[in-house]
């Protein structure tokens, strides 16, 4: 399986808070867009990203 790779670079905004630009390309193959949530886990030096969908129990009240 060939995954493709991309590489940003994390700034600093004025404010003092992190901020790393992902690039378009990324952005159409995952299906992110505005209003996407995303988690993120830093393990050694790898990044874990994950797209975070509402659970939908949650909105229903109906608990699985």
């Amino acid at each position: 399986m060939n995954n493709p790779k991309f590489i940003t670079t994390c700034e600093e905004d004025e404010n003092g808070d992190l901020v790393l630009a992902f690039p378009e390309e990324l952005l159409d193959a995952m299906g992110w867009g505005d209003g996407t949530f995303l988690d993120i886990d830093v393990l050694g030096d790898r990044v874990i990203i994950r797209e975070v969908r509402p659970d939908t129990s949650e909105e229903t009240g109906v608990s699985s």
